[in-house]
């Protein structure tokens, strides 16, 4: 079955069936402010004082104005905080915050693109007193900004606190039992916690982060209403709070000001841009309940129109300055194309390889926007087709083809009594996300091996019911071993008459797909990268699914059946077999982080 890897392409199942396990729903409601909070305050009067000694005025606007040319955005009013508490609630503390040490970030960035616009000198005898001035007040913000960022950086350490508390408390980086942490742990003062103790230490977050977001939107945000990084610090506060409108509208504003940031930084920032407006657009109900709660509405038609090609620009930007390591933007190329088409595979498809092609001119990560899996490792040979004699036991195989063939039309006949149709329809009971690639027709399968717990019964009774097959199969080391790691499976994967299998990539390019075609009419095809091959029986067809690849069954009343084997790829040598195992659920524990939480 040309199903995405089983590690690899969980993102997109964690991604949307995310949500908060606890009773503690993020709404919208007034908290009152630690003492921690209370004291930068008093901070910030002794820093205005300060300030006002330079001349520097406070931006006492009430709150930012949306920008302009805003792709489809209007004004969010901000909530005054995120959390709700507890029952007894306190009143909020009047915590008076001083304007002038913050005013002067919110100008800094402003100040270099000014200082350095050449105007017409004026007579040297008439001084241009505006110059003048604005130049003064530039120097006093700018040199406020540097006293005034160890404060800022607090804030974000704490936000940081807040949101990796909350990934691994809440359950929002959802992980396997046998996922573990670099430090080799798994998670388990988490798994320690008793359900009274998860809700208890989510208000205490919630109450954190309420805090917080209250502290910035009211006190901070007027004052520096221009300034990057306190823009960053709302949105990532919107974020964990569930408010994702609110963090699309932060989080661009902070992109569109002028950045203190390097290139590496930058892309992370651009990225999660993108996944605030994917919270804000995919469909999930755990997180349309989260949305409701922290009131917020379903984009209008136009609105989401535009979210979409802001989508598009964040995750190329994001990909334009990321490093080799930063992979996440381009697993989501393919999550935008399902956004913007819905179930339209073949305009997925056409998407996702127009994005690719400029992914593929940063030379970081794929070779080949027709080779677009999650996980890539780019030290490996990338073709579309191999030769089967690279395979040393391709021989073995061809000689037992016709008991495996006897054994593939036995389980094709009709059931008798009580036996059960051993076919199941692809994606019915698990990789739920092939169940809608099968156009025209009807595409099921016969499941030999796989490690998934959902199949795993009837692959025992399948594999009783075909001992040749499973023979060979069991003691081919490299297709028995991806199968148990739950990177690949094994089975007899049919065509209906007239079926055509849509344009899709695979997971991963460590592995390679082998078909032995045991039943083949005429029309049967499959194309793998630019390169289509016709399907002939007991001919050995080896592929790399990780390049876009399509099947056809053009006869109009016959099925075509091949005996399916997925395998390590030949340059991954068995002693490697563990490595690359952990290699690939790292990759997806890190990307459902960026997923997750804010780049604090």
């Amino acid at each position: 079955m040309e199903h995405a890897c089983a590690i690899a392409a969980a993102s997109y199942a964690s991604r949307s069936s995310w949500r908060p396990r606890c009773g503690c729903a993020v709404s919208a409601c007034k908290t009152t402010f630690s003492g921690d909070v209370t004291k930068k305050s008093s901070q910030l009067k002794e820093a205005e004082a300060a300030s006002s000694q330079s001349g520097v005025q406070p931006n006492t606007t009430a709150a930012a104005s949306p920008l302009k040319g805003q792709i489809g955005t209007s004004p969010i009013t901000p909530a005054a905080a995120v959390v709700s508490t507890a029952s007894d609630t306190t009143a909020p503390a009047t915590a008076s915050v001083t304007q002038s040490e913050v005013a002067a970030e919110a100008s800094t960035t402003k100040a270099r693109t000014e200082a350095t616009v050449s105007e017409p000198a004026p007579p040297e005898s008439v001084p241009n007193v505006t110059a003048v001035a604005s130049l003064t007040k530039i120097s006093a913000r700018s040199s406020l900004v540097e006293r005034f960022s160890p404060w800022l950086s607090e804030l974000r350490q704490q936000l940081k606190e807040i949101a990796e508390d909350m990934v691994r408390r809440i359950g929002a980086g959802e992980r396997g039992d046998d996922e573990e942490d670099d430090d080799g742990s798994c998670g388990g003062e988490k798994d320690s916690m008793s359900a009274e103790e998860v809700v208890s230490r989510t208000r205490e977050l919630a109450f954190r982060l309420g805090s917080l977001l209250k502290l910035l939107m009211e006190e901070v945000l007027p004052r520096m209403p221009d300034d990057a990084e306190v823009l960053f610090l709302i949105a990532s506060a919107d974020f964990l709070a569930h408010r994702f409108g609110s963090a699309v509208h932060h989080a661009q504003q902070s992109l569109m000001a002028s950045q203190r940031v390097p290139d590496t930084e930058l892309a992370q920032r651009h990225y999660f841009l993108a996944c605030c407006i994917i919270r804000t657009l995919e469909p999930s109900p755990g997180l349309d309940e989260a949305r409701r709660a922290a009131g917020e509405v379903a984009p209008s038609a136009q609105r989401r129109t535009g979210l979409l090609e802001l989508l598009k620009a964040s995750l190329l930007g994001a990909i334009k300055l990321g490093d080799t390591g930063f992979i996440s933007p381009y697993i989501d190329i393919d999550y935008y194309a399902r956004l913007a088409h819905g179930d339209d595979l073949r305009a997925i498809a056409a998407t996702s390889r127009s994005l690719a092609a400029a992914a593929v001119a940063t030379n970081n990560y794929w070779r080949s926007n027709l080779q677009r899996p999650s996980h890539f490792l780019r030290s490996l040979r990338s073709q579309p087709f191999y030769d089967a004699g690279e395979l040393e036991w391709a021989p073995d195989l061809l000689a037992i083809f016709s008991e495996i063939k006897a054994e593939v039309e036995q389980m094709r006949q009709p059931t008798r009594g009580a036996e059960r149709n051993a076919w199941d329809s692809v994606g019915s009971k698990h990789d739920e996300g092939d169940r809608h690639l099968a156009q025209g027709g009807a595409w099921t399968e016969l499941v030999l091996l796989n490690s998934d717990v959902k199949v795993a019964a009837s692959a025992r009774s399948n594999r009783k019911r075909c001992p040749k097959t499973s023979s060979f199969l069991n003691n081919l080391e490299a297709a028995a071993d991806l199968a148990r790691r739950g990177i690949g499976e094994c089975t007899f994967s049919s065509l209906a008459p007239g079926t055509h299998l849509q344009p899709h990539c695979g997971g991963s390019n460590v592995r390679i797909t082998c078909h032995l075609p045991l039943i083949v009419p005429e029309g049967c095809s499959i194309r793998v990268g630019d390169e289509v091959r016709t399907y002939r029986e007991g001919e050995l067809l080896v592929f790399d699914d990780s390049f876009e690849h399509e099947v056809w069954n053009k006869h109009p009343t016959k099925h075509r059946v091949v005996l399916l084997i997925r395998l390590w790829h030949p340059d991954i040598r068995p002693k490697q077999y563990a490595h690359m195992e952990r290699q690939m659920k790292r990759q997806l524990r890190d990307h459902r982080r960026r997923t997750a939480m804010p780049p604090l």
